[in-house]
């Protein structure tokens, strides 16, 4: 399989309420796997999609909080067009260019 390039137009989520949207989004992508976590993501990406980005995906590194006393760090990424909902809890470097290419193999936009 041939190498996957990191996206160009990956854009990084900075803003106040777009962090607090993309990680109530995880947050019940998880509940729906019937995780009750709580995520505080240190980075998030967006990556469009081919179609003129109507449907892009999106991409975080977060500490999961699944009890009051333990967390664990996790990068997770969805497409929301179509739910899909990828997690690794291990094995992951943190930083962006890992989860730009994360993102772009396990939750390609649009479809």
């Amino acid at each position: 399989m041939p190498a996957i390039a990191v996206d160009p137009q990956a854009r990084d989520i900075s803003a106040p309420g777009e962090i607090n949207q993309r990680t109530g989004e995880f947050e019940r992508n998880l509940t729906d796997l019937g995780l009750s976590a709580r995520l505080k993501c240190s980075l998030l990406v967006e990556i469009p999609d081919d179609t003129g980005g109507r449907n892009p995906s999106f991409g975080g590194i977060c500490d999961m909080q699944l009890t009051s006393d333990r967390s664990t760090t996790i990068m997770l990424c969805n497409d929301t067009m179509v739910g899909r909902l990828t997690v690794k809890a291990h094995g992951f470097s943190v930083d962006r260019n890992a989860l730009v290419k994360f993102t772009a193999t396990n939750c390609p936009g649009g479809g």
